[in-house]
């Protein structure tokens, strides 16, 4: 991406900001979820299915003052970089036609991005959820603000930390009955534990909400939304991850003769470099200048000396 701005009236500079690519994306993300084996259904919330799923025609109602986003309210994919969410403010939720077909192994997935914590609104937040009272499909953050998952009559896997606020992240669940259950972020398996049995289901699949349970409305955006009969296996669903993010998104704030560069601090290892001249490819050098950390953010202040400076972020 290039900017060109304008500090106090002196020459126009221009900034090109170049994400650190992750390697092995291999293929783009929408196709490894719909390649995938025994995926039941594919919430994309995007301008051609809406509210229904991509596959095997599974519809989707909006329900209280759920709605979907405009351009650019998703996690921005590589080929998509206007995805669109799923916008919850509290009160709100999607039930979908989906019933059944989760027998003894399924898998969930879900880009979150949270704007408040359950221990704050006083209640759980329900990701996504096929419930039945003492045999369950449920994914949720809890009032202790733990990633939960639960597929029996009442055990579950805990991922004992906080997600931060106004952050996207990658969450995956899948289990095995009497065998294996786990929860992944972004890409890396953080918890497992071993399950109960699991019966089928009548009730229907919602996101947002617990239909059984209710009043576990999720605050905040999910996206991509795919729930499969089968578990998946952690090379699947760490490749689907890859296949996501191109890098940080950056953003530049101009001040007076200087500009701040800030990325999300999920995203770490990240050194900035910079140079002089874009087509000097060997003119790339380290910044020697510290960065901090300024909420959810880590914060990098560039002061101005030259009349042209490139930067970019690598790892």
């Amino acid at each position: 991406m290039k900017l060109i701005l304008r500090f106090a009236g002196k020459t126009i500079l221009l900034i090109a900001l170049l994400l650190g690519a992750r390697n092995g994306r291999a293929a783009d993300y929408v196709s490894l979820v719909t390649g995938a084996p025994n995926l039941l259904g594919y919430w994309r919330f995007d301008g051609e299915f809406g509210t229904n799923s991509v596959v095997n025609g599974f519809a989707g109602t909006l329900e209280g003052n759920a709605a979907i986003g405009l351009p650019g309210s998703g996690y921005p994919l590589p080929l998509d970089p206007t995805n669109q969410a799923l916008l919850l403010g509290g009160a709100g939720s999607l039930t979908t036609s989906l019933t059944g077909q989760i027998t003894n192994e399924g898998s969930v997935m879900a880009w979150v991005y949270l704007t408040n914590e359950p221990s704050v609104a006083g209640h759980f937040f329900q990701i996504t959820s096929q419930a039945q009272s003492g045999d369950d499909f449920d994914f949720q953050i809890q009032t202790d603000n733990h990633i939960h998952f639960y597929t029996d009559s009442g055990s579950s896997t805990v991922y004992p930390q906080e997600l931060p606020l106004h952050q996207w992240h990658f969450l995956a669940a899948t289990f095995v009955a009497n065998n294996s259950r786990v929860i992944y972020l972004d890409g890396s398996r953080v918890a497992s534990s071993t399950p109960g049995a699991h019966s089928v289901s009548g009730n229907r699949f919602s996101i947002g909400n617990n239909l059984v349970f209710g009043g576990r409305y999720f605050e905040g955006k999910i996206s991509e939304v795919a729930v499969f009969n089968r578990a998946l296996s952690a090379g699947e669903i760490a490749a689907i991850y890859a296949a996501a993010p191109l890098g940080p998104p950056l953003s530049i704030t101009p001040m007076s003769a200087s500009i701040v560069l800030t990325w999300p601090t999920n995203y770490q290892g990240f050194t900035v470099q910079t140079n002089a001249d874009l087509g000097n490819v060997n003119g790339w050098s380290n910044s020697t200048a510290a960065y901090g950390v300024e909420s959810t953010n880590f914060s990098f202040t560039n002061i101005g000396g030259l009349p042209a400076l490139f930067f970019r972020l690598i790892r």
